[in-house]
């Protein structure tokens, strides 16, 4: 990042002083520490740097401007799904929300550049009796052009739309969406500068059997008639009762579940009550 090209009288000492301070700011960069860089850039103001750093610094300021966009809220992304939950076999629109927050206009990433969206997706899959099978997958996707946003301007940035899967054995799948967009610089109010990757704020998918949202609707009346009726038909109705309970009616179908719990020690029927007060027990 520092260049000497062209300077024949380079003071020993200046020079090591300077490569020192650079090494310092490139450190606040690798550990996005925007106010650390801030105070190492506010230390040398008013000093005049040699000819042959004054790039490097230029470069460092630049660096902190984006940086800054970032920390301050100014430009953001999430992962966006329409909703939450969906039925296995839904067709799931997925995609980018970037937002602008500055007060001039931004391009991500920068003219005739291109992103990358690197995310990290967690599955989760729960069957009736608590067990739970967990997979990662990583996944690239590209924006190959920028996307323009005025002042307070926020636009949905699409990629393959993909099909809502439910494994065998399983009544209820979880992906929690994370990762960054990688982008290397943006173009804000005219002026380009580097900003390697931007922070995807979290989301998460679910998917049930079809036919889930009755269930979803009237969670508690379908928990106690599934533990009338006790078969293994209604497993899956006593467990997604569960996942689906209002807060406001927790304690009732607690109550419930464990005066079952207390009546079906053995058997599958006390293993489905067993999961579901667990999973009540979950924030949700």
């Amino acid at each position: 990042m520092i260049s000497r090209k062209n300077s024949p009288q380079v003071d020993p000492l200046v020079a090591s002083w300077w490569t020192s301070f650079f090494r310092q700011c490139q450190e606040a960069v690798r550990g996005k520490d925007p106010d650390h860089l801030a105070s190492l850039l506010k230390s040398v103001e008013g000093k005049n740097p040699p000819s042959w750093a004054a790039d490097s610094l230029a470069r460092f300021q630049a660096l902190l401007r984006g940086m800054k966009l970032v920390k301050e809220g100014k430009v953001r992304a999430r992962f966006a799904l329409g909703h939450r939950d969906f039925k296995e076999g839904d067709l799931v629109f997925f995609g980018l929300r970037l937002e602008n927050h500055e007060d001039g206009p931004l391009a991500l990433p920068a003219p005739g550049t291109k992103g990358i969206l690197q995310a990290r997706l967690r599955v989760l899959d729960y069957g009736v009796f608590g067990e739970m099978w967990e997979s990662k997958r990583p996944l690239n996707l590209p924006l190959d052009k920028p996307v323009a946003l005025g002042p307070g301007e926020a636009k949905f940035e699409g990629f393959q739309p993909f099909h809502a899967s439910l494994p065998r054995g399983a009544v209820m799948r979880v992906v929690l969406f994370q990762g960054n967009l990688l982008l290397g610089s943006i173009l804000v109010k005219g002026e380009l500068l580097p900003l390697k990757s931007l922070p995807a704020q979290p989301t998460e998918l679910r998917v049930f059997p079809k036919g889930f949202e009755p269930i979803a609707r009237k969670p508690f009346l379908t928990l106690k008639r599934a533990l009338e009726l006790g078969d293994p038909r209604h497993f899956p109705h006593i467990f997604l009762s569960a996942v689906f309970m209002p807060p406001a009616l927790k304690g009732k179908a607690r109550t419930l579940l464990q005066g079952a719990a207390r009546k079906h020690q053995e058997g599958d029927l006390g293993r489905v009550v067993r999961a579901a007060l667990k999973m009540l027990a979950e924030p949700r």
